[in-house]
């Protein structure tokens, strides 16, 4: 690892550690930490605001895609998009089901 994936690795442990919820990733059958926010995001060449979560890329499946459904906050959503985010992060952009 260089020290700039190590430094980034390190600030999304800190921010998950301060300012994350448990988010249930029921079609992967995980319970994984993740930012919930609803800002701006881009998706499909248009800015809109919309329900996001930012989380560990260790914490993403593999076989992500669209329709994948979670539970926030007694809530449930599905997965919309999934984009790089920063090192060692992942936004997954959600919609209501």
């Amino acid at each position: 690892m260089t020290l700039a994936s190590d430094i980034a690795s390190d600030l999304a442990d800190v921010f998950l550690t301060d300012f994350a919820v448990t988010v249930t990733a029921t079609t992967w059958g995980t319970a994984p930490l993740a930012i919930f926010d609803n800002d701006y995001v881009e998706y499909n060449d248009v800015s809109t605001v919309a329900p996001f979560l930012l989380m560990r890329d260790s914490d993403v499946s593999i076989s992500a895609r669209s329709g994948d459904l979670f539970t926030v906050d007694c809530i449930n959503y599905k997965l919309v998009d999934k984009q790089y985010f920063d090192p060692s992060m992942t936004r997954i952009i959600l919609g209501l089901v």
